[in-house]
């Protein structure tokens, strides 16, 4: 309904306005349409001129949807929002990727790189800038290296020989690996175990390196060398040296990992050891092919 203006004619008391009952009909009636559109409370309630309800006073709240320009600084907070969107194109973000949609594309950059037979280099400093990995020239900087190398032989170590090689090597294992070239050593120095009582078959375990000591041997016996891992070609010496007694006694026979051996003495036969003295019974042998060449001699000292 329209609004109803009351008449109240040219002049006062004229007789040319609307008689006061039709005044007060219309003032009703306005009334009642402002009432109807308000709710009935038309102190907090405003009303757009479309009708529009822009403030909603019984319920306390304004119509978001009509609101316009930008919000001043501190009033639009998370603590004021409420439903708050679930995801980035909830805020209005079209352009940015969540944690997992970021892993993913660089698991698919990685993927693709490797596709054309590239790779991710890099070069790794310590936080004393010290380089430790030299990603342009792909080495490791030897004068940084810490704890112990691994065992020369079966490794994939190359380049070492007398230049390369300064200090000790104590305790590196080098039982299958080749030595070859010159070098100059100032000195060496070789493990040997100590037996006693020697009788029967005795074994002497290479292990423990190439010289055996006896003493106070109780008869004649067969040495029984084990562990011994000579490679096929190559050759070694092994010496049993012996602390005689009143009655000397020597290995008469010779067996390796438990294989009697041929045994080729100097001289065509068996030696006799030194009663009270010192015999060094010294056994060359040779691994052809798989077979093994077992020369035997004895020098005696007292």
């Amino acid at each position: 309904m329209a609004i109803q203006v009351i008449n109240v004619g040219t002049k006062a008391n004229g007789g040319g306005g609307d008689p006061l009952r039709d005044a007060m009909i219309k003032i009703n009636e306005n009334f009642e349409e402002l009432y109807d559109r308000t709710g009935g409370d038309v102190a907090s309630t405003i009303i757009g001129a479309d009708s529009t309800v822009l403030v909603d006073g019984p319920n306390s709240s304004l119509n978001a949807a009509a609101l316009s320009g930008t919000a001043p600084a501190g009033v639009v907070t998370f603590d004021n929002i409420g439903d708050t969107p679930t995801s980035l194109g909830g805020y209005g973000i079209t352009d940015a990727y969540t944690k997992s949609q970021t892993l993913q594309r660089i698991e698919i950059a990685i993927s693709d790189l490797a596709d054309e037979g590239g790779d991710l280099k890099g070069s790794v400093f310590a936080d004393d800038s010290t380089l430790l990995v030299d990603g342009v020239n792909g080495t490791i900087p030897a004068a940084n290296l810490s704890g112990a190398l691994p065992a020369l032989d079966a490794s994939a170590l190359t380049n070492i020989d007398a230049a390369n090689i300064t200090g000790s090597l104590s305790g590196v294992a080098v039982s299958t690996a080749d030595i070859t070239g010159y070098g100059v050593f100032t000195g060496t120095e070789e493990a040997f175990a100590t037996l006693t009582g020697a009788t029967g078959t005795v074994t002497h375990d290479c292990d423990n390196g190439h010289i055996f000591y006896h003493t106070t041997p109780a008869a004649d016996w067969t040495a029984n060398f084990t562990n011994l891992g000579l490679t096929a070609e190559h050759a070694t010496t092994l010496s049993i040296v012996i602390a005689q007694g009143a009655t000397a006694y020597i290995p008469t026979a010779v067996e390796i990992g438990g294989v009697a051996q041929t045994l080729l003495w100097q001289g065509g036969s068996a030696p006799s050891g030194t009663a009270d003295g010192t015999d060094v019974v010294a056994f060359s042998i040779l691994n052809d092919g798989g077979t093994y060449v077992v020369m035997g001699q004895l020098v005696g000292f007292s």
